[in-house]
């Protein structure tokens, strides 16, 4: 067993390490929990389940102190102001969604939680949840309190790397961990102390039904949220496909967006320009081609010589951002989702003054993509250009 979890630990170590903090204080709480019920598990315990999360740890704080590279230097900001901020912001974000995910209730999706609910609620009777298990270990109020406090302190470890980075605020992965700790938090007086003070036998049964009907619809709330994503970044891929169907070799796509809004609907791609030019590898058949989208704030380009890039928000967006003027098409998207190339007035009205950008002349992309593209079985019928029914 504990060759398996060293082997796990190396796994996370090396690839998403956002969660290690997670991985070191959920061992300390379990040991704690386990000391207080009469156990007698030593300290040694702790060291052989903890040292390799703590070297690695210790080795990441070197490299980000030191300033030597990687992406967890790359994006740390250890400001104890701004760490702070993270958490006090996060926690009405969590909150507030909390709220919103109740009073945007959709019924439409309450048919496909019931059979979930119904399910729970005789698995839960089947298991007799309501009766007290036997041998179950007595536990007093200080235990509960100590685990309320380490549910508190397991939510704090999964947001800790997020509030000591440029990516702290968020909703999304930023909260998921954080989240499952806090739900438990609140939901642990219900299952625990609510069935004891009412003496009703069959209410745990109704809360694990509840429980598992309100997940499933959040689930089903939250899958809208992300095939709507999906689905706007899709659109985005046609109007682009439909508005340059043949690009040349090299070309550098530098999609102009005209609202803050747009980028948030197109975070998937506009926080990571290489998942955009992935796509447009695949959609033209080119693994040449470049992109980037100009930031919603502040100046738009910086020019060196004959080469113009897109100001990047983002440091993971800032590689190899610079190309030849004449390599560069501008795409200006609208919040109407329409689309069109911006024309070297517009570029020359965002550039410095005397700046030379004779060379920026877009057009003649042609009618259609080449033979070998696969535009038009790649995305969905109802967003296909219209070359396609030719095709």
């Amino acid at each position: 067993a504990l060759s398996a979890m060293l082997f796990f630990q190396i796994v996370a170590c090396l690839t998403y390490s956002a969660f290690l903090v997670l991985m070191l204080v959920f061992p300390v709480g379990v040991w704690i929990l386990h000391r207080m019920e009469g156990g007698k598990t030593p300290w040694s315990w702790l060291l052989r389940t903890s040292w390799l999360l703590v070297v690695y740890i210790a080795f990441l704080l070197t490299l980000i102190l030191a300033q030597l590279g990687g992406h967890e230097a790359g994006v740390a900001e250890l400001s104890l102001r701004d760490i702070l901020a993270g958490y006090g912001s996060e926690t009405l974000l969590f909150f507030q969604h909390s709220w919103d995910s109740i009073v945007e209730f959709q019924p439409i999706y309450f048919l496909w939680a019931l059979p979930p609910a119904v399910f729970g609620f005789f698995t839960a009777r089947a298991l007799r949840s309501g009766e007290k298990a036997e041998g179950e270990v007595g536990r007093d109020r200080r235990w509960y309190a100590v685990l309320c406090f380490g549910l508190i302190a397991l939510a704090a470890a999964c947001y800790l790397p997020y509030a000591a980075s440029d990516v702290r605020f968020g909703a999304e992965r930023e909260l998921f961990g954080a989240g499952i700790f806090l739900y438990t938090l609140f939901l642990l007086p219900v299952f625990i102390w609510l069935p004891r003070r009412l003496r009703w036998p069959r209410l745990p049964w109704l809360l694990v039904a509840l429980l598992v009907g309100s997940t499933t619809l959040t689930g089903l709330e939250k899958r809208e949220f992300w095939t709507s994503s999906y689905r706007t970044q899709e659109q985005l891929l046609a109007k682009i496909a439909a508005t340059v169907p043949q690009p040349p070799p090299d070309t550098m796509f530098v999609i102009h967006l005209q609202t803050g809004w747009q980028a948030k609907s197109l975070g998937g791609i506009y926080n990571r320009r290489r998942a955009l030019e992935l796509a447009l590898h695949l959609m033209y058949g080119d693994r040449t081609l470049r992109a980037a989208f100009t930031p919603y704030r502040g100046p738009l380009f910086e020019f060196k010589g004959n080469q113009v890039s897109a100001v990047q928000l983002f440091n993971d967006n800032k590689y190899d951002s610079f190309a030849p003027v004449a390599k560069t098409v501008i795409l200006d998207y609208g919040p109407d989702g329409k689309m069109h190339v911006l024309d070297r007035t517009w570029l020359q009205q965002n550039a410095p003054k005397g700046t030379d950008l004779t060379a920026y002349a877009p057009g003649g992309y042609g009618t259609a993509p080449r033979a070998d593209a696969i535009v038009c079985t790649m995305l969905e019928p109802q967003f296909r250009p219209a070359y396609c029914a030719t095709r």
